[in-house]
């Protein structure tokens, strides 16, 4: 059975690549490419941090949320937390800037994480908007860019005209900084989201076979062959790492 369902497996990923390709081929000829001088030193640390070291998305166990009560983390509890995770990753990709997460940076860099990508779960927040900014000029060596929101296009609560406009603000603030948004993968093929790409820095696409039922059966090469697949096809929609 297992014969039947990798090739079958391999079919539809790559009519799903295929037809996603063919809608951004129409939209671009060309890949999106944002070129920002101020925001090249920290492009080429998350490079090499992406292409030596090991990643991993945090949020602190800490938080919790209670019929809409936010109880934030406390520096105590993110360096425990942190400490059992810096044997195994080195990067960090975290959802919040704030409700405790402000401590992070501070936190990590003792640790010596070579990356961290902060997580603006709010963008609209001019808090957590200043939270994030800070640690951007805080700690450079550290900090290699935030990301804006996550799945805000996906569940339609933003568009990529108000994504662009913040990102055009946040790069006038923070010139060091690449920015980017976090989206499910064929978000970015659409012709829609062209003109926001160009503004972006790097991606954060979320790329999940574990999530699609049709990966249920299917063993960790096919899955892992599929997102192989997904960033082969994104190179030809965006330039950047």
């Amino acid at each position: 059975m297992q014969r039947l369902i990798i090739p079958l497996l391999a079919a539809l990923s790559a009519a799903a690549l295929s037809a996603a390709a063919s809608a951004a081929a129409a939209g671009a000829a060309q890949p999106a490419c944002a070129i920002r001088p101020a925001a090249e030193p920290a492009l080429t640390r998350l490079r090499a941090a992406l292409a030596h070291g090991r990643f991993v998305t945090y949020q602190p166990t800490a938080l919790t949320v209670s019929d809409g009560r936010i109880r934030g983390a406390d520096a105590a509890s993110i360096r425990a937390d942190l400490s059992v995770l810096r044997p195994r990753f080195d990067s960090l990709v975290t959802y919040d800037a704030i409700h405790g997460a402000e401590e992070i940076p501070a936190i990590a860099a003792a640790l010596r994480f070579r990356a961290l990508i902060i997580g603006v779960w709010n963008p609209l927040d001019e808090a957590e908007l200043r939270a994030a900014g800070d640690a951007v000029r805080r700690y450079p060596d550290l900090v290699v860019g935030l990301s804006l929101g996550n799945e805000l296009l996906f569940a339609a609560r933003s568009d990529p005209g108000a994504l662009g406009s913040l990102i055009a603000r946040l790069h006038a603030q923070l010139p060091q900084a690449p920015l980017s948004v976090s989206e499910p993968f064929h978000i970015y093929y659409r012709e829609t989201a062209a003109p926001l790409l160009g503004q972006l820095d790097f991606l954060l696409a979320n790329v999940h076979p574990v999530f699609q039922p049709w990966f249920r059966d299917a063993d960790d090469g096919a899955s892992a062959q599929f997102v192989a697949n997904v960033v082969d096809k994104l190179a030809a929609v965006h330039c950047g790492p």
